[in-house]
């Protein structure tokens, strides 16, 4: 009896330090430059509709936050990831995406997105796939609702001063 008791505490701790890892928020998917931003081209397929645009990330220590434009300059809504409650917030959400189970749906998507470590797989759901290309494109997919979200990394262009002759 003893014997299982210890298993179990094994088990339980093993548990534990899995969750530490997602609890913490770290990610290996969405890839930040130096200053801690990404941007990536963006969209959301349903079966009757998409939602293309782009999307910028600000990393922390704490939190990534982040907002999605459409190609018109429209923000579609802003969300928080807080690490260490590893929990998202959606806000400024645009009207006919600001439906309690849209928003419930979206964020539960997100949340899976940035804790989700591609490399070891710490956290698995029936409902959600990941997919990572080599050229840094991520699909999302929520296989329950028929969702498709796409992430494609936005190349920083460089400004190149160029003299002119005289």
């Amino acid at each position: 009896m003893k014997s299982y008791l210890i298993w179990i505490s094994y088990l339980l701790f093993i548990a534990m330090s899995g969750s530490a890892q997602v609890a913490d928020g770290s990610h290996k998917i969405l890839l930040f430059n130096s200053e801690g931003s990404a941007r990536y081209s963006f969209s959301i397929q349903t079966k009757k509709a998409e939602l293309t645009g782009i999307y910028i990330l600000r990393s922390t220590n704490e939190q990534v936050s982040g907002s999605v434009f459409n190609e018109f300059g429209i923000k579609a809504f802003d969300m928080i990831f807080l690490r260490e409650k590893a929990k998202v917030k959606l806000m400024n959400v645009i009207g006919f995406l600001n439906k309690w189970y849209i928003r419930n749906v979206v964020k539960k998507d997100m949340r899976f997105l940035f804790i989700t470590d591609f490399q070891n797989k710490i956290y698995k759901d029936p409902y959600r796939s990941i997919e990572y290309n080599a050229d840094g494109t991520i699909v999302l997919k929520n296989l329950k609702y028929g969702l498709i979200y796409t992430f494609i990394p936005l190349k920083e262009q460089q400004d190149d001063k160029h003299e002119i002759a005289e």
